[in-house]
């Protein structure tokens, strides 16, 4: 699982290549920057819970 993917954009503002990555800030529920550029925010913590599929981790049939 790719958690990054989930909560991080682009930073069009980086000069590597390829692009850094950043937390992304839209309005919520996709507001997964806490400020801080570094902690998700809830709505981030929850879209990365929500990427996971539980079912493929319960037992064997």
């Amino acid at each position: 699982m790719d958690a990054e993917s989930v909560v991080a954009v682009t930073g069009t503002a980086s000069t590597a290549d390829p692009q850094a990555l950043k937390l992304g800030n839209d309005t919520a529920p996709a507001d997964f920057d806490s400020g801080d550029h570094v902690n998700p925010t809830t709505d981030g913590y929850q879209a990365i819970s929500d990427s996971f599929d539980l079912a493929s981790l319960g037992p064997d049939a």
